[in-house]
């Protein structure tokens, strides 16, 4: 049986949140700083901070409107780092922001059902994504040529 995209990224998320689970041997595993950082920043760039709260403890807030799972398995179980992100249906209205790049170890991304413009930074060629979803945006130009670097990719 065929999946869609939007099973998989869900079937996904969801097998991650699992891993995730079981990664978290303690309440002390925090968010990397720098993730920290680099998230408030995008929060910023996508308008995101007066509509939606960004939790202070992004890898154990209970997913509402937007979804981050990460995975808390580094430096003894006490570093988390972000590795799904899913911003579907939020009717952001602005460029793709090149931070997302900072994410070393972020393998989804889900920025759906947005209105999000311009062209895929060059910079996320870098990334090590094995799925992103842009459909249902206005982003113009030929076909994103950065995306044919992400060699990890396997679902776009």
């Amino acid at each position: 049986m065929k999946f869609s995209m939007m099973k998989k990224v869900l079937l996904s998320m969801a097998i991650s949140f699992l891993l995730y689970s079981s990664f978290v041997m303690t309440q002390s595993a925090k968010l990397d700083p720098g993730e920290a950082i680099t998230m408030k920043e995008i929060w910023g760039k996508l308008q995101l901070a007066g509509r939606l709260k960004l939790d202070e403890d992004l890898c154990s807030a209970e997913p509402i409107v937007y979804v981050i799972l990460c995975n808390c398995s580094f430096v003894n179980n006490t570093v988390c780092r972000i590795t799904h992100l899913a911003l579907s249906s939020l009717n952001i209205t602005t460029n793709l922001p090149l931070e997302f790049v900072k994410f070393r170890h972020l393998q989804y991304l889900d920025l759906s059902r947005n209105y999000f413009n311009g062209t895929v930074p060059s910079e996320w060629s870098t990334m090590r994504l094995s799925l992103i979803s842009l459909l249902g945006n206005r982003l113009s130009g030929p076909f994103p040529i950065p995306l044919t670097g992400i060699t990890t990719l396997e679902d776009l």
